[in-house]
């Protein structure tokens, strides 16, 4: 009975556990998904900016130039493209010209529209630069996936470690309650039928090889009136 009581809670307290750490973790991740992604986005709209001061305002490409040194620094590749497709100006690393970003900049220049893409362990942001009626080239951010792949972890870590606390409490609890569930009475308190048998044997109990009748007096005391009556109808 203890160990069905105990086995019992330990399994509601796993159920409650991950029905409440596995929705928390699975929409942390999204968020932390969507912050990257929003963060990308926005450094790809600054250098877009820049680029466009550069391919439409005719001004020097000195801000650009800063932007994707930034960028470079911290371990991205950026490109930027003019409105044919061709490279303008670019990080060292050839990530941000690869066929396959080319494709994502013939997408943006069709449809002028900003197109985060993830493959691996990379996310590339293509950002078209100028206005949708009058696009002059497109700005393209190669990041690295690594530190939104750190976080998430972390963050699943964390999850993981109040799932194990709440698990190894719940055992605790479990064990505690069945085992007060379970345990004997004490033994002031009077079990079931205590009563009546405490009442039965309270009172006084005939000796033992004597029988009295109701009616019948001890044989060494006369009748008041006559000869005893069992005497006289057997005629002694």
């Amino acid at each position: 009975m203890t160990r069905r009581i105990a086995l019992t809670v330990l399994a509601l307290v796993t159920v409650l556990l991950v029905l409440a750490v596995v929705p928390l973790g699975v929409l942390l991740t999204q968020r932390e998904e969507t912050s990257f992604r929003s963060t990308a986005e926005a450094s790809a709209g600054t250098l877009a900016s820049a680029a466009e001061e550069h391919l439409s305002d005719h001004k020097p490409d000195t801000d650009m130039r800063e932007l994707l040194d930034e960028t470079q620094d911290e371990g991205g590749c950026a490109a930027v493209f003019d409105a044919a497709g061709q490279v303008v100006a670019r990080t060292s690393c050839s990530t941000a010209t690869d066929d396959g970003t080319r494709s994502l900049v013939a997408a943006a220049l069709a449809h002028p529209h900003t197109t985060a893409h993830r493959s691996g362990d990379t996310l590339t942001v293509a950002t078209p630069i100028g206005d949708s009626a009058d696009k002059v080239g497109v700005a393209v951010l190669v990041k690295s996936a690594d530190p939104l792949d750190d976080r998430i972890a972390v963050v699943w870590g964390w999850l993981a470690l109040i799932g194990v606390v709440g698990l190894v409490l719940g055992t605790v609890v479990s064990v505690r309650l069945a085992r007060w569930v379970g345990r004997p009475s004490s033994p002031s308190t009077p079990q079931p039928g205590a009563w009546a048998r405490a009442r039965w044997t309270s009172g006084p109990r005939p000796t033992p090889g004597r029988r009295r009748y109701a009616g019948s007096r001890p044989p060494s005391t006369p009748w008041p009136h006559g000869p005893r009556p069992w005497c006289t109808a057997t005629g002694r």
